[in-house]
């Protein structure tokens, strides 16, 4: 907490930007949505592949929260599919 308060305190603020993956809550809030309040240019993006309940999550989140609804393995797959692609006048 000490240093938070010292960064806090030297302009400009730092941001952070963490990825939650499965935002769905499971008991306590995780520590690091902490970040949000002790540094308030800080964002956190979450990834929760239930469509449903994303849209109940973010409707519940604040304006520095973002949920989207996907899963973390079908993006990496995505990727990976793309890369592999063939491309034109390769």
């Amino acid at each position: 907490m000490i240093l938070a308060n010292l960064l806090r305190q030297s302009p400009p603020s730092p941001a952070f930007s963490p990825v939650e993956v499965g935002a769905r809550p499971v008991g306590e809030t995780a520590p690091f949505h902490a970040l949000l309040d002790l540094f308030p240019a800080s964002r956190l993006l979450g990834f929760e592949p239930d469509a449903e309940r994303c849209a109940q999550l973010q409707r519940e989140a604040g304006a520095r929260l973002h949920r989207a609804p996907t899963c973390v393995q079908t993006l990496i797959e995505q990727s990976r599919a793309a890369a592999a692609a063939p491309r034109p006048g390769h």
